[in-house]
């Protein structure tokens, strides 16, 4: 990594000219802001060991290019919040590209799972696909009333989704149609994986972005590095912001990198009778104290109450039962926080026993096991992160009052 060390020598800051008034308060502030721009230059440049681009240039460019950074990642981080709580079991991101003056060309969010990722939402703006990437995107959100721009953006996805097509659609688009360098801003590192559609990563560097600067790593095993990684291979420069917009992008994924990162197979082989017991017990406390977090089930206006059919056909209809991304991102959320959770099932399915293999859906979804089932209430059981119930301690407690 080339670094101008004369920058980073504290002393020399402190020295250099000010721009700001000779009064004793601006000298303070001055030697507040150079302080912490000393700090910071001094995180970019641990970005060397996590594939970080090169820091290059005067003081007066990087704090101005810092700063620039930190605005457009705050219109990433605003617009991944536009699809938040309901991108189950994806993360919630946004992103936004700039060109060489600093203007926006292609803004994005995901959402919901089964289209695009933000970065291509941006894309479609940005080659001149669609006239706002964010206003595509909200075209496909759940329960929106089926319109033109959302049959566009279907046929976009099947465009992207087939042999090539991401060349097809977004192939030099951003150098034949802008000034460079091309900047993208997002909150999640590029996804480098093959799934419904191309990676994003891959998509960026067909596309010609120059500069890619990153809110959050992913630690997602299928791309953990490999998006930055991809993106450096191709020639183009990766940055990481930090302080308080990092802290918003890591906190606009965190129950999703615990769903990524937590082994839920450990606790569920060691789930036995016992445990369930004592949070069974654990449940009516909580219940009586009125402290118990509960959740419906509830019903869209085109869907209809599971009722009687076949036992041997009823697994087979609650299975393909659609659960709603939001209220499993809501379940995933309280289980974080409370560990355990009631479900009332009783305003989707009739049967009892369709309660009960709703419930186990539901727990698989969400890496939870089933700890009782009673008429058409489930309650589930996930420990946290880390785990704040200790089931050993409250059997032996139980065994000894």
């Amino acid at each position: 990594m080339r670094t101008n060390k004369n920058l980073i020598a504290f002393g020399f800051l402190i020295h250099r000219p000010s721009p700001f008034s000779s009064s004793s308060s601006h000298r303070v502030a001055r030697r507040r802001l150079l302080s912490k721009v000393v700090w910071e230059r001094s995180l970019v440049e641990k970005e060397d060991d996590e594939g970080g681009e090169e820091v290059d240039g005067s003081l007066d460019e990087y704090v101005s290019r810092l700063s620039i950074d930190r605005k457009f990642m705050r219109q990433a981080i605003d617009h991944a919040k536009v699809g938040y709580g309901g991108t189950f079991p994806n993360p919630a991101v946004g992103c936004v590209i700039v060109d060489a003056n600093n203007n926006v060309v292609g803004k994005g969010f995901h959402p919901q799972a089964g289209f695009p990722h933000a970065e291509v939402f941006a894309l479609f703006e940005a080659s001149g696909a669609v006239d706002d990437g964010i206003l595509a995107a909200k075209s496909v959100l759940p329960n929106t009333i089926p319109n033109e721009e959302g049959r566009k953006v279907t046929d976009l996805l099947n465009v992207y989704a087939s042999d090539g097509g991401a060349s097809k659609l977004f192939g030099d688009c951003l150098k034949d149609n802008y000034e460079s360098p091309i900047t993208a801003y997002v909150t999640l590192e590029p996804c480098c994986h093959y799934g419904r559609t191309p990676p994003c990563a891959m998509t960026f560097v067909q596309a010609g972005v120059d500069r890619v600067v990153v809110g959050f790593r992913d630690p997602n095993p299928r791309v953990d590095g490999g998006g930055v990684k991809v993106l450096q291979e191709n020639g183009v420069n990766v940055s990481f912001i930090r302080g308080k917009e990092e802290q918003a992008c890591a906190k606009m994924v965190e129950n999703f990198v615990k769903r990524i990162t937590s082994d839920s197979d450990d606790f569920e082989s060691s789930m036995t009778g016992a445990h369930r017991s004592v949070l069974r017990s654990l449940a009516g406390r909580m219940k009586a104290d009125g402290i118990m977090p509960e959740l419906s089930v509830a019903l869209e206006d085109d869907e209809a109450r599971i009722r009687d059919e076949e036992d041997e056909t009823l697994e087979d209809v609650v299975n393909k039962f659609p659960l709603k991304a939001r209220w499993l991102e809501e379940v995933d959320r309280i289980l974080w926080s409370k560990e355990v959770i009631l479900l009332r099932l009783g305003g989707v399915v009739a049967k009892k026993k369709a309660a009960k293999y709703l419930g186990i859906r539901i727990a698989k979804e969400l890496g939870a096991t089933v700890a009782q089932t009673v008429g058409h209430t489930v309650l589930l059981y996930r420990p946290g992160d880390p785990p704040g119930l200790n089931l050993n301690q409250m059997i032996e407690a139980k065994s000894q009052a």
